[in-house]
């Protein structure tokens, strides 16, 4: 007996179920249908084990759920090489429910969520909502791609707004065409426009433990990586599945929290170099790390941060100098030898720099970790002599480079070398010969004169005008006709 042929049938995407049990029930022998299936990953097709056939086509057309075009089902065969590929295929499904996975095409394109349903061809996904209120008038931001920030649905919020979400359910709603359970979206997507998530932000894995999903707590210890951690070779670090201690060979991250004493001063990883956030650790509390940071010109301002170990790595802590001032903020020349050139008076020159060309006294001399080139460099701590009302005697923090001696013009080194007790600098600072190279010497900062200052008049200068002598003799009189009558 001859095989039959494998046919495909084209159905509506979400119907390849319906179709194959409707064949299953109803199906006739004269037919000559030996079977129904649907491959993974696949999606809107039927796979039927049949003799093509004008009976079977009229007979596929009155199923719901099957496609048609010009009053004709969609149906065709494939060659025997493509049927026994399609009859011995061995593609498992990667996702299931409670896998991590990212969107990398549709509507949804980019977001993480967390699988909550399978289907044939595709799954649920509970994804963060990123919703526009329906008050926006500004209705451009979408089409140029602006999206909101992603936030738990709040349906107290929205009412404020004049609109009501339907309450399914306990603690489902429904909004604009949109299912959201436990104020997560719920999106149908189909697999081939899914990814196995491999790193999510910590704020987004905040926003998901927050929703109280009971899917998500059962699977929040498969969280992909949290993009903020960061790992580095020689860090100790605990196994927290094992309980075991120890010391990173290698970089990893499941299972795995950072070790940290209380004091130790650290940087959040997560924000760009020129806004990272560092402090000391003052506390751990539920595997959460307390920071504590001074800021503000005096460091008057306490600031304090809770942060994943994971989102943090140790760096050098800065030093901060205890400067006393008198009344005039008068520097004389100090003969402690540990802060080498303290009081010497220096010129800045760092090209582009607000304060290049004006002066001021070293106050401090510390050994630094430059955040962009990842090594230590020599910084020295200049206070302007320059009096401004707002901010006084402001200080700063300078490189070795970007000052020089205001009375020779030369690097510090040069001008004042060290001494004995302050060998300790000495590795830290960079050769120069500027002596050597024609005696150079670098040109003073032009001074512009006051403006809008009236000159004052020279007491030796000598007044040629006699209407403005004391002494000068009266003038004679006038002589005119009208005066001698």
């Amino acid at each position: 007996m001859p095989a039959s042929e494998l046919l495909v049938l084209q159905c509506f995407c979400g119907w390849e179920e319906s179709v194959v049990l409707h064949i299953g029930r109803c199906m006739r022998p004269d037919l000559g249908i030996k079977a129904a299936f649907i491959t993974l990953l696949v999606k809107a097709t039927v796979w039927i084990e049949a003799d093509i056939s004008p009976n079977l086509k009229k007979w596929l057309f009155d199923i719901p759920g099957v496609v048609h075009r010009n009053q004709q089902v969609l149906l065709h065969t494939i060659s025997p090489k493509d049927s026994r590929r399609a009859l011995a295929s061995s593609i498992t499904n990667p996702y299931m429910p409670g896998c991590w996975v990212m969107v990398r095409h549709g509507h949804s394109r980019g977001n993480i969520g967390i699988v909550s349903k399978m289907y044939p061809w595709g799954c649920n996904v509970l994804i963060m909502p990123r919703l526009y209120l329906p008050h926006d008038t500004d209705r451009w931001r979408i089409a140029v791609g602006s999206q909101p920030e992603p936030s738990l649905f709040d349906p107290a919020a929205l009412e404020q707004t004049g609109h009501h979400a339907v309450k399914e359910g306990g603690l489902s709603h429904h909004f604009q065409g949109s299912m959201y359970d436990h104020d997560l979206l719920v999106r149908r997507i189909y697999f081939s426009q899914l990814n196995i998530a491999n790193e999510i932000p910590q704020k987004l894995a905040d926003l998901f433990a927050q929703s109280g999903h009971p899917l998500v707590h059962r699977n929040i210890g498969n969280l992909p990586r949290v993009s903020e951690w960061c790992f580095e070779v020689g860090e100790a670090i605990t196994d927290i599945s094992r309980c075991v201690s120890g010391t990173i060979n290698g970089v990893g991250e499941h299972g795995l929290e950072k070790e940290f004493e209380i004091g130790t001063y650290i940087e959040i990883t997560g924000e760009e170099h020129a806004t990272r956030w560092s402090g000391w650790i003052h506390g751990i509390d539920d595997g959460l790390l307390h920071l504590i940071s001074c800021s503000g010109p005096e460091n008057e301002q306490i600031e304090i941060h809770g942060v994943h170990p994971n989102c943090v790595s140790t760096i050098a802590p800065p030093h901060i100098a205890s400067i006393q001032q008198d009344n005039h903020s008068q520097h004389q020349g100090n003969t402690m030898s540990i802060v080498p050139w303290k009081g010497v008076m220096v010129q800045v020159v760092k090209p582009g720099h607000c304060w290049h060309g004006k002066t001021g006294y070293v106050v401090d001399v510390n050994i630094a970790m430059d955040q962009w080139r990842k090594k230590e460099i020599l910084q020295i701590l200049v206070q302007l002599s320059h009096y401004d009302p707002n901010t006084p005697f402001v200080s700063l923090w300078f490189g070795y480079h970007d000052i020089i001696d205001e009375e020779s013009w030369l690097p510090l080194n040069e001008a004042c070398p060290l001494v004995k007790d302050t060998d300790f600098f000495r590795h830290m600072i960079p050769v120069t010969n500027v002596l050597g190279k024609r005696g150079r010497r670098l040109p003073p900062e032009p001074v512009a004169p006051p403006r809008s200052v009236t000159p004052q008049p020279d007491p030796m200068e000598q007044c040629l005008s006699p209407a403005w002598n004391p002494l000068a003799p009266d003038p004679p009189p006038i002589q005119h006709w009208c005066l001698d009558h």
